[in-house]
């Protein structure tokens, strides 16, 4: 790819990872569409995880280990995306955490639908949600318009999002947690005409930790909250969405569960 910019720029933050490693590039190698490069930020580990994947990416150039030298003020790894963003070259960028999977024709399935229409700014698929060994589908809601889901909380997986870098070079995640809600929602509030595909395939896999940010249920309902605040939504708007999303979180849930 010398002299050549990629069409995909994958960016994966990586935090004491060594046991994700052999299988994350593994995977992601296996991809069937070949025109990427992946840019992977060590965020602040202490483990042996930079040395490691610095000795498995050697000769293949699409691949690049960094580190975040950066303060953070938060957990999460909103500040090691913003690296990669920074750093990303291809046209159309994606987020891949490392403990986390895509089939092997993910990228492929995606550059054929943005081949067939050059409009679309933002794509993302399906997943499976793995927890104790148990994989449930996790698909946005179809009776609420997905930048009106927006509004009230995330209806796109971050592992399977594919936007146009143009989009997002000067757009960054903040610090706060549900990084990824607020990242998304801004990004279609300040881009009303932005071009959306859900993409009705199963093509990644989202293992969920039990030591996860996210695994806390009730802070992240406050996490929602505070994003609303950020959204310079009123007080009456802000409960108004939060009742939406306990009711979104309840048919979710017994999706789940059926």
């Amino acid at each position: 790819m010398e002299g050549k910019k990629p069409f995909f720029s994958v960016i994966t933050p990586f935090f004491n990872a060594e046991q994700y490693i052999f299988i994350y590039l593994e995977k992601l190698r296996s991809q069937t569409f070949f025109d990427w490069e992946c840019i992977l930020i060590d965020d602040y580990s202490n483990d042996n995880g930079f040395e490691i994947l610095n000795n498995l990416i050697k000769g293949d150039k699409r691949l690049k280990v960094y580190k975040n030298k950066f303060i953070k003020k938060i957990k999460g790894p909103y500040q090691a995306r913003n690296y990669g963003i920074n750093l990303a070259k291809g046209e159309y960028v994606c987020f891949l955490d490392i403990d986390d999977y895509w089939m092997d024709n993910m990228l492929e399935i995606k550059y054929k639908l943005i081949t067939e229409n050059r409009k679309l700014d933002l794509i993302f698929t399906n997943y499976f949600r793995n927890s104790n060994s148990v994989n449930n589908i996790v698909s946005p809601l179809k009776f609420i318009p997905l930048k009106t889901q927006l509004k009230i909380h995330n209806p796109i997986g971050m592992l399977t999002s594919t936007v146009r870098r143009d989009l997002i070079i000067n757009h960054k995640f903040k610090t706060i947690n549900h990084e990824d809600y607020l990242f998304w929602a801004e990004l279609v509030r300040d881009n009303p005409k932005i071009k959306i595909k859900h993409l009705a395939k199963t093509l990644a896999h989202y293992k969920v930790s039990e030591t996860s940010i996210s695994a806390n249920k009730i802070k992240s309902l406050k996490w929602h909250l505070d994003c609303y605040e950020k959204l310079g939504y009123r007080k009456l708007k802000a409960i108004f969405c939060f009742l939406i999303l306990i009711f979104i979180k309840t048919i979710v849930w017994l999706k789940l569960k059926v």
